[in-house]
């Protein structure tokens, strides 16, 4: 068993324009964000951490990531260790800069690259071991934000993540089966 996990930094936010540009809420509880299905925390540097407990979270997706780096930079990170998949992506003022990829379904030790990555993928891939190609993103991600999963930091670690509700409506498909004729 592995952890699946989605997380976005947003280093120039505040809280509650991260949180509505996300479409989440406080809940008032607090806990560690492996325990939570979704949290915010201050990131070492300043700025906002969201986590989801899901691989490929719609916090992720282009609509949120756009809405996050307008103005700014944001960075997203997506990992589902139980299928060894990691992908880290950057976006700046609301579009996508690059995205680095690992997927042990597609290729042992290769990365998928996107954009324009920085130099540092390649001393990552240079100095990480065969079939720890997962790493790369994961790495690449920590050095951008501040963040990993699974790299302890006690002294980030001692403040609690806020628990997080999802305000974002879905259409369920048989609203539409509801909907009188004509709407």
């Amino acid at each position: 068993m592995g952890i699946a996990l989605t997380w976005v930094a947003a280093p120039h936010l505040t809280r509650e324009a991260c949180l509505a540009r996300l479409e989440l809420a406080p809940t008032g509880a607090a806990g560690e964000y492996l325990q939570l299905p979704l949290a915010v925390h201050v990131l070492p540097a300043g700025g906002q951490l969201v986590t989801a407990l899901a691989c490929g979270h719609r916090i992720m997706s282009d609509a949120s990531m756009a809405a996050l780096s307008a103005q700014g930079e944001a960075l997203c990170c997506s990992v589902e260790e139980h299928v060894n998949y990691a992908c880290c992506a950057l976006w700046q003022d609301g579009r996508r800069i690059w995205q680095v990829e690992y997927s042990a379904e597609e290729s042992e030790d290769d990365i998928v690259c996107e954009g324009d990555v920085p130099a540092r993928v390649a001393a990552l891939r240079a100095e990480t071991e065969p079939g720890f190609a997962m790493e790369i993103p994961l790495e690449l991600a920590r050095e951008h934000a501040g963040f990993r999963h699974d790299v302890l930091d006690p002294a980030f670690e001692a403040v609690p993540f806020d628990a997080l509700r999802d305000l974002h409506v879905r259409p369920r498909w048989w609203h539409r089966l509801l909907r009188p004729a004509g709407r």
